[in-house]
């Protein structure tokens, strides 16, 4: 279980200007991304929710930026139950699974417009052994 204090980080994912859909499938590439890019207008209003919210709120990069706040911020903003596992985030639903991506329910009905999803990054695995 997490300290409401512990600082977990998770990535914002925003809608892109285009009306493009991110749907898991179509792979963003370097050669497309512009197609899936939001609007500046689309950034600055959804980093505006979640700073007021009480999120540390990184830069945009491509079609995210990553949010960063105690366990407690989290469980406020989304209403949901927040456990760390393995070194990551996880969110617990009522029926008592875990995933890394919130429901966005909770969200005001202007920020859902913004965002395809938020969730959290699943931790890092550099496989067995030392890496010095």
């Amino acid at each position: 279980m997490a300290s409401s204090e512990q600082q977990l980080a998770a990535a914002v994912l925003l809608r892109p200007a285009s009306g493009k859909k991110i749907d898991g499938y179509t792979r963003i590439t370097a050669a497309n991304i512009g197609e899936f890019r939001p609007s500046e207008g689309t950034v600055r209003a959804a980093a505006a929710f979640f700073r007021d919210e009480g999120f540390a709120v990184g830069p945009c990069v491509g079609i995210s930026f990553s949010i960063t706040g105690s366990t407690a911020v989290f469980e406020r903003t989304f209403g949901a139950k927040v456990e760390v596992s393995e070194g990551a985030g996880q969110v617990v639903a009522e029926d008592g699974t875990r995933t890394s991506d919130f429901n966005l329910d909770r969200l005001p009905p202007e920020v859902r417009e913004l965002v395809t999803a938020v969730g959290f990054e699943r931790a890092t695995d550099f496989g067995p052994g030392a890496f010095l």
